[in-house]
């Protein structure tokens, strides 16, 4: 071989290392430490944001939360524990405030107009817990935000001596029973307690004093035939709810606070306090008490509560951090943690079984009303123009006299005259039926006389002799206590009679009793013409004159003949 052809490379040269890998080795090696750079970075960042937080850079702010009293140390207890854990909203420290007082004092002051009273009820809230929604309910719309968040809730009952308590289970007594219980004299011998007379349950209306108008509220609903409610609008208008809230509240005993209702409960028969038997509360304040003499009664029926609505407000005295606030710590209290701090003070808590439904607020409104001022029944004579020209509206004015008396109390008298031209022998009118208590015997006599009402064949007809004879039976029998009426009910008196309507006006002034008023309400159906006789007649014994369209006979005749 030749030099050139045969000889191989010396054992001194050494194959190039390729830079490709080492170029992907550095690469990856950066984009780590890039990566390991940036979660520190972003970790320092977060430290960073997270000391600002701790720091409260936006200061400091309070939570004020006013609680109804029964629960109210409990939720200071819940909120001492929440401020422990140092929340912070919005890079606010928040730090809760509770204030306790009377749900119904808070509940007439958010729905004044006037400015909110510091001095008496703390201040204003941005977190509200009354005992019951039915208290939100009567607060204006506007400056509730969202659904309120019940917390928890309790059983409306009676508290009374277990004896009375035993006896009412024993008479299976349920809340329609209890205004026949309370002004019957003999309701609770019947029962087993001989010398109880009859209930005496105390209605209270002092601020500390709610759970009152719940029961009132569930005795109407019972007495209206509604259970589990809502009570509705026209039965406390006119109707059995009327007479049963009535009745229950007029024969109650005059006590004006819950305690002094309960210490009189408590009292001996000869202390000077005024008896009672029973009045109603809740059982969790029932339990406070911690004595063995009262029990707590739960009528049968619906069962009735209160729950406790965690009401978040909106008004101008509640910026965006206290609302989240007010809406974090609703949260932190139905945990089951905390909720067990409510159920260990004597609260339920978790689903309520079907209870009474509140009543919307004007039909709450109208409940205190009766409450306050119960209309004791009424005694009302119908006289009833039956002459030719009624032909086509008597069917319709008798339907309804005959569904008011269904559902008017026991308490209420009523009685039905009918009138035109000599209906009986040489009298302008007939009684159809006397004025007598509306109990079911009788109810049964005056439906049977209505059934019976006919129009006569005289198209002129005697209104002012019937009035004046009408008038003067019902001074006779004047029942004190209630609004004592007549009311006449005409398309338009014809009167042909020898009186004038001056003979009229002067036999009705000399035949009225101050002490024995009777008012005089005149129905006119229709376009009929009354005349100013008979607006006179109504102005001067405080009565009503009503003119009714057709359309509006039922409600609007009710409503006459229950007022």
């Amino acid at each position: 071989m030749t030099e050139d052809t045969g000889s191989h490379r010396g054992d001194n040269q050494r194959r190039g290392i390729s830079k490709g890998p080492i170029i992907a080795v550095v690469a990856i090696v950066v984009v780590i430490a890039l990566v390991v750079g940036w979660f520190k970075l972003r970790d320092a960042i977060d430290d960073r944001n997270n000391a600002a937080a701790e720091s409260c850079v936006e200061g400091n702010t309070t939570l004020d939360v006013t609680a109804d009293p029964d629960l109210a140390a409990q939720i200071k207890v819940l909120a001492d524990r929440y401020n422990a854990t140092e929340p912070v909203v919005r890079d606010h420290c928040v730090s809760v405030a509770v204030n306790s007082r009377p749900t119904q004092a808070v509940q007439t002051s958010l729905a004044a107009t006037a400015p909110w009273d510091a001095a008496a009820l703390g201040p204003q809230p941005a977190l509200w817990i009354p005992q019951s929604t039915r208290a939100v309910s009567q607060i204006p719309a506007n400056i509730v935000d969202g659904d309120p968040r019940s917390i928890a809730f309790s059983q409306v009952v009676l508290a009374m001596p277990t004896a009375l308590a035993i006896a009412l289970r024993s008479g299976n007594i349920g809340w329609q029973d209890l205004p026949r219980v309370q002004t019957d004299p003999n309701s609770l011998a019947a029962l087993g307690l001989p010398t109880w007379g009859s209930l005496r349950m105390a209605m209270p209306t002092a601020p500390d004093s709610d759970s009152t108008l719940i029961a009132a509220e569930a005795v109407g609903a019972a007495a209206a035939g509604s259970r589990f409610g809502p009570l509705s609008e026209d039965p406390v208008r006119a109707g059995q709810a009327v007479g049963a809230i009535s009745a229950l509240a007029g024969a109650a005993p005059k006590i004006p606070t819950a305690a002094d209702a309960f210490a009189a409960i408590l009292a001996p028969p000869d202390a000077a306090i005024a008896p009672a038997h029973a009045v109603a509360t809740t059982e969790q304040r029932l339990a406070t008490l911690s004595n063995d003499v009262l029990t707590g009664y739960a009528p049968s029926g619906s069962t009735v509560v209160v729950d406790f609505p965690a009401t978040l407000l909106s008004g101008p005295w509640v910026d965006e951090t206290q609302n989240l606030a007010a809406t974090m710590f609703v949260d932190y209290l139905v945990q089951w943690e905390q909720m067990k701090v409510l159920q260990e003070a004597g609260f339920q808590v978790g689903d309520v079984e079907q209870s009474l439904q509140p009543a919307p607020a004007q039909v709450l409104d109208r409940v205190a009303e009766l409450v306050a001022n119960p209309m004791l029944g009424t005694t009302t004579t119908a006289l009833l123009d039956v002459s030719t020209s009624m032909s086509t509206r008597l069917q319709s004015v008798v339907d309804t006299l005959k569904s008011y008396v269904a559902a008017a109390s026991e308490q209420s008298s009523f009685g039905i005259w009918t009138y035109s031209r000599d209906l009986d022998v040489n009298k302008p009118y007939k009684i159809d039926a006397r004025t007598e208590p509306l109990v079911p015997e009788r109810k049964k006599v005056v439906d049977t006389a209505l059934n019976d009402v006919r129009a006569s064949t005289s198209a002129t007809d005697q209104a002012y002799p019937t009035l004046v004879d009408a008038y003067t039976a019902a001074v006779a029998g004047y029942v004190p206590g209630r609004t004592n009426s007549i009311v006449l009910i005409t398309d338009g008196p014809e009167d042909d009679s020898a009186l004038t309507g001056q003979q009229l006006l002067d036999a009705i002034a000399a035949a009225t009793d101050p002490a024995r008023p009777i008012r005089v309400d005149v129905v006119v159906l229709g376009d009929g013409s009354a005349g100013q006789t008979l607006q006179s007649l109504t102005d001067r014994t405080g009565g009503s004159f009503t003119r009714i369209p057709p359309a509006d006979l039922g409600p609007t005749l009710t409503t006459v003949l229950g007022n």
